[in-house]
């Protein structure tokens, strides 16, 4: 048999080699430079960020390649970029709250999946009260739909928190109406929206540094405004919360106050949506107890080799208070999965 080499013992492990050179000097043939001020540039090598990206294999080795030996990146920061590097050299990437929406950014646009992924996986992780109005500002600027979804659930499970976290004066008018959208909002009143709804319109008028009078958060608002239910207000709602703030014209006021007291339109067609949130107090008023048996023992009997499960179906939706299972009658722990389909 032959005798084995012992010369490998000496290499550097593959992964310390490239991260030695990255943003080395040695053997680089490409640099990068960041913003329109000059500071330090990112060295790089064609052939590493060619192999783990077509956008930078074309760039570097297409028809239409570039020549330039320092190449302006005027999108992204150097640290995010130096991150995206990272990935790209080793496999690694230190993420942060502050740095991942730069370096998904980043990545979806060198078509990078593995970071793009690895983004994903922690934003996923990391979605909060605190954050969520920034992340779905974020998934509708990069079409990021999955991470869309987890923001809405979350809205929709503690609305009143999101409406009052500091983030929410913040987000993009964009954003806003997709929230207003939402009827699956969980809140006391229609009142909480129409008062967080004029507390984002009022940092706009701040940012933008005119009079937060009612005149310029309607001007702000625009047909946004419609997209907030004032028609299921209260006569006293209505006369408390909306007439005095003068967003709504007096004709407004006094059609909405109208269809309050009798349910009809004095005039035309109202474009405010009349109907009620489902989750709003007064249209959940009542729970509906479904039993899953019209007899119940209080024994509970399954082969411990098989699942035992609950599953149903409703052909509208519903507002899931509660569910009971059956477990052993024992200090045991009992592990339970619960899946949604849509």
């Amino acid at each position: 048999m032959a005798e084995k080499s012992e010369e490998t013992k000496e290499w550097a492990p593959i992964i310390e080699r490239y991260k030695a050179l990255l943003d080395s000097e040695s053997m680089s043939d490409v640099q990068f430079s960041f913003g329109v001020t000059k500071g330090p540039t990112l060295y790089a090598h064609k052939v590493i960020l060619g192999a783990a990206s077509d956008v930078f294999k074309s760039m570097f080795y297409g028809e239409l390649k570039e020549t330039n030996d320092v190449i302006a990146i005027p999108d992204i920061e150097r640290p995010m970029f130096l991150e995206m590097m990272r990935f790209i050299y080793y496999g690694k990437v230190n993420l942060t709250p502050d740095n991942v929406l730069g370096i998904l950014y980043g990545a979806k646009k060198y078509l990078i999946p593995g970071l793009v992924e690895t983004c994903r996986e922690y934003l996923d992780g990391n979605l909060n009260i605190e954050n969520v109005c920034t992340l779905l500002d974020a998934s509708l600027r990069f079409d990021e739909e999955p991470l869309t979804k987890k923001c809405h659930e979350l809205i929709c499970k503690d609305t009143a928190s999101v409406l009052e976290s500091e983030a929410f004066v913040g987000i993009s008018k964009q954003a806003l109406g997709m929230i207003l959208d939402i009827d699956t909002l969980k809140i006391k009143s229609e009142v909480e929206v129409f008062q967080a709804v004029v507390k984002w319109a009022e940092e706009v008028c701040k940012k933008q540094s005119i009079a937060t009078t009612g005149e310029n958060i309607r001007n702000i608002l625009e047909d946004i405004i419609y997209k907030i239910r004032i028609p299921t207000f209260t006569a006293d709602e209505l006369g408390k919360h909306v007439a005095p703030t003068g967003i709504l014209s007096l004709q407004e006021v006094n059609d909405i106050l109208i269809y309050i007291s009798t349910g009809k339109l004095e005039s035309g067609e109202m474009k405010f949506i009349k109907q009620q949130r489902k989750y709003t107090d007064s249209y959940s008023k009542d729970l509906l107890v479904c039993k899953r048996y019209k007899d119940q023992s209080t024994e509970w009997k399954c082969k411990g080799t098989l699942y035992d499960a609950l599953k149903f179906t409703t052909n509208s939706d519903i507002m899931l208070s509660g569910l009971g299972v059956f477990v052993p009658h024992k200090d045991t722990s009992t592990p339970l999965q619960l899946k949604f389909k849509y």
